[in-house]
C-alpha cells in the first residue's frame, strides 16, 4: 500500500485548510475558484489512526478513503474532518468491514 501520494487542492485562507481535493485547473471556475488558487500537495498516512471522539478533537489532519481495488486514495474523498467523509460516504463502515477499502487519517507533507 502507498504511504504518500500527490494531489491537487484549493487552500481556504479564512478557515486555514484545504478543500476540493483532486480539482483540475479547467474545472476550478465551476467551484468559484481561480486556477491560480490550486495547490499541488503531497499527503501521507499518519501513524496514529485513532478515530476522534469529537469534531473538536479532529484538528490538523485530513481523512481520505483508500480503495483496495484500485490501490489508490480517491482524491474526491478527502476531507478535513472524519465526519465529513462519513457524511459523503454513509456506508463507509460496511465497506471497511467487507474489505473494499479503509478511511485513513492523513497529513500534508511540509
Amino acid at each position: 500500500m502507498i504511504k504518500e501520494f500527490k494531489v491537487t487542492a484549493v487552500y481556504n485562507k479564512k478557515q486555514s485548510c484545504y478543500y476540493h481535493f483532486g480539482i483540475h485547473e479547467k474545472t476550478a471556475s465551476l467551484f468559484g475558484n481561480s486556477p491560480e488558487s490550486i495547490c499541488k500537495l503531497k499527503m501521507r498516512i499518519v501513524d496514529n489512526q485513532e478515530r476522534p471522539d469529537s469534531i473538536e478533537s479532529d484538528l490538523g489532519y485530513y481523512w481520505g478513503w483508500f480503495d483496495n481495488k484500485t490501490q489508490k486514495f480517491s482524491s474526491t474523498m478527502i476531507f478535513n474532518k472524519l465526519f465529513l467523509l462519513e457524511l459523503c460516504f454513509p456506508d463507509m463502515g460496511a465497506s471497511e468491514r467487507s474489505g473494499s477499502g479503509k478511511a485513513y487519517r492523513l497529513e500534508i507533507v511540509k
